[in-house]
């Protein structure tokens, strides 16, 4: 096979940027036609998409290159330039569309995912809501029992069978009968819990207060002074 003028681009190049696929392989044509080489073989028949041989075919070997087309005409030339340009074009164009549809579907993907993360911590924060209206339900109830039975107890007769025992920093223990209860007078607590829901000391607290001092009125939360009326 006798060499030619070669169109400036490589046959695997061409193989990858032919504008059309190919509807014949390059080695499967016929009537064959055999290389002249050292080692005699089928010559590749390949089509040329150059500027100047569009549409063209060729033989191509190791070697050797020869064409097997007449040349077009100028006005053939450029017509199949156009349409191999546009082609390309759109393929750049597809390729463009096709990274945006896969990077539209993985932002939705993290988008969902965030959606689901949103959803789930709604879930925890509805049943935590849930948690604590039920809690401070029982709480409101365990207030108003405990105000019932605040209003049939003697409160001198409490402090009577009240000892208070100092254990250092304003911290005591009060026996009442059978029972002990701890008082912090810097907090205004009494394990009673009386004095931290009414803001008055309960004779637990007053006898650990006359047990220090004999003036009750800064250990009186401030909404029973007169000012606060």
């Amino acid at each position: 096979m006798s060499s030619s003028t070669s169109d400036g681009s490589s046959s695997s190049r061409q193989w990858k940027s032919s504008p059309v696929p190919y509807r014949v392989g390059p080695l499967d044509y016929q009537p064959a036609v055999m290389c002249q080489c050292r080692c005699p073989a089928k010559a590749a028949r390949w089509i040329s998409w150059s500027t100047d041989n569009p549409r063209c075919q060729y033989y191509k070997c190791q070697h050797a290159r020869a064409w097997c087309d007449g040349l077009t005409s100028s006005f053939i030339r450029e017509l199949l330039n156009d349409l191999r340009d546009m082609v390309n074009s759109l393929r750049r164009w597809k390729e463009l569309l096709q990274k945006e549809v896969e990077d539209s579907r993985a932002k939705g993907e993290r988008q969902r995912r965030e959606i689901d993360y949103v959803r789930a911590m709604v879930a925890v924060k509805k049943e935590e809501i849930r948690s604590l209206k039920a809690r401070n339900q029982k709480l409101e109830k365990e207030k108003k029992s405990f105000w019932e039975r605040m209003r049939h107890i003697d409160v001198s007769t409490l402090l009577t069978f009240c000892h208070a025992i100092s254990n250092g920093d304003d911290k005591y223990e009060v026996k009442h009968y059978t029972h002990r209860f701890t008082v912090n007078l810097d907090k205004k607590e009494c394990s009673c819990r009386y004095w931290h829901l009414s803001g008055l000391p309960w004779p637990h607290a007053i006898a650990c207060i006359y047990f220090k001092t004999n003036s009750l009125d800064a250990y009186i939360a401030e909404c029973y002074s007169v000012d606060a009326f």
